[in-house]
């Protein structure tokens, strides 16, 4: 079991456990309201403090929601139409396949929505274990979190999938270049107050028939790789399109 009271070493698998959880609680709230704004669940527009003592939510309809429109304006114009590969001219007929394979016509589609409402989305790339082709899944940022080397966001260092499985303990998968180490937390998480718990969570191996621990990366980087909306050096290298119109109301 990794203990979360002792002393945490750089680069060590709870201190990556630990840092990468951070991020996920830190950005949770942040991200949790732009995709309710998205839903149209925010604020009335426009209402004073009386306003909203008198008459509470019998006018919800006067929130409206125009977030959902600049989202979707820009979606609507983002699709992938073919791939190519270097200075060749034509497209690659593989990659093309294998995008269509993994039904990424309607797949990034759901990525690119996450990447505006949220500043960012993931895609996780992985051999079939059938068919060893590359399979690809869509992921949530609330869920994956991935960490690059300063000024070389191309470079992977790190990342986690973290979620809540049916019987309220926390499941992480940390991919590292030489392997990906599956824990499960100790603790459930109706046992704390509150979300963030990263840095008191205890982990142990999370060992499954079948595999080795951990299970090992043939590919030799991390298969994890960021849709970024709005990269920036700063700022945490992505940018919700909801975050400045929140600013202006």
């Amino acid at each position: 079991m990794l203990d979360p009271t002792r002393t945490l070493v750089p680069g060590s698998l709870d201190w990556w456990l630990a840092r990468l959880g951070r991020r996920l609680d830190d950005r949770r709230v942040p991200m949790t309201k732009y995709e309710d704004y998205y839903a149209g669940v925010q604020p009335l527009a426009f209402a004073s403090a009386k306003f909203r003592q008198a008459f509470g939510d019998r006018f919800p309809a006067f929130s409206s929601n125009f977030m959902a429109l600049v989202v979707d304006a820009h979606r609507e114009r983002l699709h992938v139409q073919g791939i190519r590969i270097g200075d060749a001219p034509e497209g690659d007929a593989d990659a093309w396949r294998w995008w269509q394979d993994n039904r990424l016509d309607a797949e990034s589609q759901q990525a690119h929505t996450e990447s505006l409402v949220k500043g960012v989305a993931y895609a996780l790339v992985w051999p079939d274990p059938g068919t060893h082709l590359p399979e690809v899944t869509i992921e949530s940022p609330l869920q994956v979190v991935v960490e690059t080397e300063p000024g070389k966001s191309w470079k992977r260092r790190a990342a986690l999938k973290r979620w809540l499985d049916d019987e309220g303990h926390y499941r992480a998968e940390l991919y590292l270049p030489d392997g990906i180490y599956k824990f499960r937390s100790e603790q459930k998480a109706a046992w704390f107050s509150a979300p963030s718990w990263a840095s008191v969570a205890a982990w142990t191996r999370d060992e499954i028939a079948g595999e080795t621990w951990p299970v090992a990366n043939p590919l030799g980087v991390i298969p994890i790789v960021p849709i970024v909306n709005r990269p920036r050096l700063s700022g945490g290298g992505a940018s919700s399109e909801l975050s400045r119109l929140d600013r202006a109301a």
